[in-house]
């Protein structure tokens, strides 16, 4: 569980925990930093600890609830840890809420970027090929313009083959290929800032995976801490949430325990 960081509400009557994958934006980038974290919020030094508070909790419930909370794209950590916080605050006022003995909030995090973001390191990032392309197509739509507006009348020049880019088409045929070629390259641009995709592919390749791990963790504390307790638990819950986590890793999560002690989501 070295791959996770976790923290605990303080002041809250329902346990609530924050796990946040130590997953980076980019594959090349240094070692992800650690996040200031809230006045509200004690950091856990060992996940595995956090774990084991939430199974701990779930196993000696009467009536056991863990409820995941997952945010969606476009959320860097400040948004993340505000909505958590309000969501937190929010459940702990509810009076009926409060009454669910082992219920446990859990908010997760896995690295989502804010819309603009990698928007200063898009022309690093773009392969030679594209590079190239744009400058051509910037090539095609600029000079076609100049020869056309600032040029002179062509039956004052002593090069009649300028006049092709007064009298026929030829000159916005050009223009269109270039800004054709160079907008190609500029709409990829454009969606790299909107992280969408690349939230997506986080979300989908380690955001999720992250998520199903940290719950095949609980349960498997879980199921020891019933063991321990002399009781039995139904097969594991790991399956049916993977599923549920990876065809929807931006909503929210719950997960429900029958009175045998059997996950269900």
């Amino acid at each position: 569980m070295k791959f996770f960081r976790a923290a605990v509400a303080d002041g809250l009557r329902i346990p609530t925990y924050f796990i946040e994958s130590t997953a980076r934006d980019n594959v090349d980038d240094p070692a992800y930093p650690p996040h200031d974290l809230p006045p509200e919020l004690k950091p856990i030094e060992n996940s595995d600890v956090a774990v084991q508070q939430i199974a701990q909790i779930l196993a000696d419930g009467t009536n056991p609830n863990l409820v995941v909370m997952v945010h969606g794209f476009n959320n860097p950590y400040p948004a993340v840890i505000g909505m958590y916080t309000g969501a937190a605050v929010a459940i702990d006022k509810d009076d009926k809420i409060r009454q669910g003995e082992g219920l446990v909030c859990m908010g997760y995090r896995w690295p989502s970027e804010k819309m603009g973001t990698p928007w200063r390191g898009t022309w690093d990032a773009m392969p030679t090929f594209p590079t190239w392309l744009f400058y051509v197509g910037m090539v095609f739509t600029v000079v076609p313009f100049l020869l056309f507006y600032l040029l002179p009348d062509p039956s004052t020049l002593p090069i009649e083959m300028f006049g092709v880019f007064r009298h026929s088409g030829f000159d916005h045929v050009v223009t269109m290929v270039g800004l054709t070629l160079a907008g190609l390259v500029l709409t990829a641009g454009l969606l790299r800032a909107i992280v969408y995709f690349r939230d997506t592919y986080r979300a989908t390749n380690y955001g999720a995976p992250d998520l199903v791990q940290i719950i095949r963790a609980i349960d498997t504390s879980l199921a020891s801490c019933r063991a321990a307790a002399g009781r039995t638990m139904c097969s594991s819950l790991s399956s049916a949430i993977a599923w549920a986590v990876l065809s929807s890793p931006t909503r929210f999560a719950s997960c429900r325990m029958c009175s045998s002690g059997r996950f269900l989501p």
